[in-house]
């Protein structure tokens, strides 16, 4: 029992810290592309996908293993802009354009409560999505780099699953949201 213990802080750990090298890496390069527009490569739209699975499935080890592979400084930026993205869009088509703050509020709380296994306090939650759907520039933001990056995928995650139709799945809902994010839609 100890050693499981110990297995899930060494992977938490492991977690925090891909996260916080993966958030420097990608604000570095998101400063050097073009914000609208962008053409998702298959590479990337795999990888990102991969991520937010881990986060749908609620494994903090394949959320770990799925962050490793994106210690890159280009495939970093790329792969959590199109997580702020996928968050943003789902937010507006959920809200039918930009949500308030009472329904943010609300919704920081039920992703607190629903992503436990990610260890999320409504407030972390609240300013991630009031910080997100605001852009406010990622050098501004006040959340340590490690949870501003678990969020992205934790939350795209969460709102793809919930928002989706009830005869959708989370992944087809995710692929019309990508075609949206490379036609230059918000």
């Amino acid at each position: 029992m100890v050693i499981l213990e110990v297995a899930d802080v060494v992977v938490k750990a492991a977690l925090w810290v891909l996260s916080g090298l993966l958030f420097w890496q990608w604000m570095q390069e998101r400063q050097r592309r073009r914000r609208h527009g962008a053409r998702i490569s298959r590479r990337i739209e795999r990888l990102v996908r991969n991520t937010i699975y881990a986060a749908v499935v609620r494994d903090p080890a394949k959320l770990t293993k799925a962050l490793t592979e994106l210690v890159d400084g280009e495939k970093a930026s790329r792969a959590v802009d199109i997580a702020f993205r996928v968050v943003v869009r789902v937010l507006w088509d959920a809200h039918r354009g930009e949500p308030n703050e009472p329904e943010l509020k609300l919704l920081a709380h039920d992703i607190a409560a629903v992503e436990t296994w990610a260890e999320l306090t409504p407030e972390q939650v609240l300013t991630f999505l009031t910080e997100t759907t605001a852009e406010v520039p990622y050098d501004l933001r006040t959340l340590p780099p490690e949870e501003t990056i678990l969020m992205a995928f934790v939350v795209a995650g969460h709102l793809l699953s919930v928002h989706r139709a009830a005869d959708d799945r989370w992944w087809d809902y995710l692929d019309r949201v990508e075609r949206r994010i490379e036609a230059g839609h918000r």
